[in-house]
């Protein structure tokens, strides 16, 4: 008879076979999930960018907001605000990463 954790290792293995190769998708418009990279076909922050101009709202979910990344989506925000759209901004302080400064600008971009 197996140990419990031997069992458990084995009822938990993925069978390989069943993983299916998936693309990247290159297409323009973020329609699916897709794995983004930086690379010379495009990068992360021109697709939050490409994103942000469509949509009728957002959700963000981060790690940590530091103040230099935050700036670089600034001039998104106020053509969010000036079409009157609502989004959220989930983050942690794991770690103190997020900077305090820029809490302080999304809040001012909110009040």
């Amino acid at each position: 008879m197996k140990n419990e954790k031997a069992q458990l290792q084995e009822e938990n293995l993925i069978d390989i076979a069943e993983i299916q190769y998936k693309l990247i998708e290159t297409s323009e418009y973020l329609v699916n999930n897709k794995l983004i990279v930086n690379s010379n076909e495009g990068n992360l922050l021109n697709e939050l960018k490409n994103c942000l101009k469509e949509y009728i709202g957002f959700y963000f979910s981060v790690a940590f907001i530091n103040f230099s990344g935050l700036q670089l989506l600034l001039d998104s925000f106020k053509d969010l605000e000036e079409r009157n759209i609502k989004g959220r901004i989930i983050t942690s302080t794991y770690l103190n990463f997020t900077e305090p400064k820029a809490l302080e600008r999304i809040k001012s971009l909110i009040i």
